[in-house]
């Protein structure tokens, strides 16, 4: 079965031989990509005779057009039935032949040597698409062999990330239970650091899961002024106990998302928590929201240390931290980049060393016509 790609390129050529030379029928016999045979033929008769199939061979193998003006005086007599001058033309493109087109008519000599200049042209202009169409099939088979690629190597990457970070919780909950056996007296101490190393594990497997997840939340319309109040709420007095300041600013009035609640507050209060780790005792993190066109843009503002440069293209990348051993899961920014995008945002950052970053987070925005109920609830 022809692709329909193929088919329309066949349609075309039809179309234009049909409306451009006079003909009683005509033919074309493909050779497709999985080497089946193809044909079309248009015309007043259907014709099945086996000479033609003779003639289609040495036009294949001749690679050249083949022009019989008078069947009569030929050894194809037995093809006349009404029909006396056939012209056939290969679909060819260099060293590749892809099929071979032919048409007939009851006339002797019925075709000038503009109509076999106007048949060759457009053979060569058919084989030409076909050729294309097999040059864009083989690229999208090698981009899917590179897609296939790189998802293994990503879930390789994913299996050894996950089997280092949670080697070490592991091993301590091992060595914890393991001198508690030999020092009972010792167990209540040892089995607290047990403890929190399965804390430490858990927040991997959370941290996965949350990675992993990827059904649609439930959505409502948050108004920006609300999500900022929360996020001073929960985040300015653990930044103010660090010796640092949060700052929320609104730039521009009205600004609300269609969003999941938490999902959004989970994402800010990441790139906050991320700010304030990166920034020193008396430092400013700033968080602002305005109107970008038909988009709401919040950053997160710092002045810390700054993303190092061959940290960069990395940053996003699942278990990848630049935090100290046991400070961070690296699943925290990546997990950003999927809420984000699950919502139709886009995250981007600016960094220089020694001098800050800026995330920037972008969605749609939504103008609501009613008061947010989750606007009404903080204001």
């Amino acid at each position: 079965m022809l692709a329909a790609s193929e088919e329309e390129v066949l349609q075309a050529l039809k179309d234009a031989m049909q409306c451009s030379v006079s003909q009683h029928i005509g033919w074309v016999k493909l050779l497709s990509a999985s080497k089946s045979k193809a044909e079309l033929h248009w015309g007043e008769d259907e014709l099945s005779l086996p000479e033609i199939g003779q003639l289609f061979s040495q036009v294949r193998e001749a690679r050249r057009p083949l022009y019989l003006g008078a069947l009569r005086e030929t050894r194809y007599y037995s093809l006349d039935q009404g029909l006396e001058s056939v012209l056939l033309a290969p679909l060819l493109t260099g060293d590749e032949i892809y099929g071979v087109i032919a048409i007939a008519a009851p006339e002797t000599n019925a075709f000038s040597k503009e109509v076999h200049d106007f048949v060759c042209t457009l053979a060569c202009l058919a084989a030409g698409g076909l050729e294309s169409l097999g040059l864009t099939l083989e690229l999208k088979q090698a981009h899917d062999q590179v897609v296939q690629a790189s998802k293994l190597s990503a879930i390789g990457q994913l299996a050894a990330g996950v089997a280092h970070e949670l080697n070490t919780p592991l091993a301590a909950i091992g060595l914890a239970l393991e001198s508690a056996a030999i020092r009972p007296e010792g167990a209540a101490q040892t089995l607290l650091s047990a403890e929190k190393a399965l804390e430490r594990a858990q927040e991997i497997v959370k941290g996965l899961l949350e990675h992993a997840r990827q059904k649609d939340s439930d959505r409502e319309l948050v108004a920006v002024s609300a999500l900022f109040e929360e996020l001073q709420e929960t985040l300015g007095p653990p930044l103010q106990n660090r010796g640092q300041e949060l700052k929320t600013e609104i730039l521009s009035e009205g600004l609300s998302l269609l969003a999941n609640h938490s999902e959004l507050l989970r994402v800010l209060s990441n790139l906050v928590l991320n700010a304030s780790d990166a920034s020193p005792k008396g430092a400013l993190v700033r968080v602002c929201a305005q109107r970008e066109d038909n988009l709401v843009s919040i950053q997160v503002e710092d002045r810390g240390c700054g993303v190092p440069d061959e940290a960069k293209a990395r940053l996003f990348e699942p278990f990848f931290t630049t935090k100290r051993v046991g400070k961070g899961t690296g699943l925290g920014l990546s997990v950003c980049r999927e809420l984000v995008h699950r919502h139709r945002g886009e995250i981007s950052f600016q960094s220089r060393a020694d001098k800050g970053t800026v995330f920037s987070v972008k969605f749609p925005a939504r103008l609501s016509q009613r008061r947010s109920i989750l606007g009404s609830k903080h204001q």
